[in-house]
């Protein structure tokens, strides 16, 4: 799935977009000055856009049994291991091992010794 065959795809994810358009130019006084109607419509279109159901399967690889991490049986290996990285890909913490560090010290006499 490259450029090169575009048209032919079946999987293509589409992105429509408007162009963009300011809703206000400034505010002086407390009030809006140069206030746009449309695009104000606009927004509250995309708000109030309800999602309608589809003829075929939305979510084609996820299993229809264990579909959620509560849903898991194997409880003493897939689900803790699940658990486990969810939780850790999560908790935003620097990884275990981390990149070996040049101090600045280090730095300034290995290249000393170099030149």
């Amino acid at each position: 799935m490259n450029a090169d065959h575009v048209d032919s795809n079946p999987r293509l994810n589409l992105c429509y977009a408007m162009p963009t358009m300011q809703l206000y130019q400034a505010i002086s006084g407390g009030e809006f000055v140069g206030w746009d109607d449309s695009a104000l419509k606009m927004l509250i279109s995309f708000y109030m856009n309800k999602p309608e159901s589809r003829d075929y399967d939305m979510k084609p690889n996820v299993d229809k049994e264990e579909s959620y991490v509560k849903d898991i049986t194997d409880i003493d290996e897939r689900r803790n291991w699940l658990h486990n990285e969810f939780r850790f890909m999560f908790s935003n913490r620097p990884r275990h091992k981390l990149p070996y560090e040049i101090f600045d010290w280090e730095s300034n006499l290995k290249m000393t010794l170099l030149y």
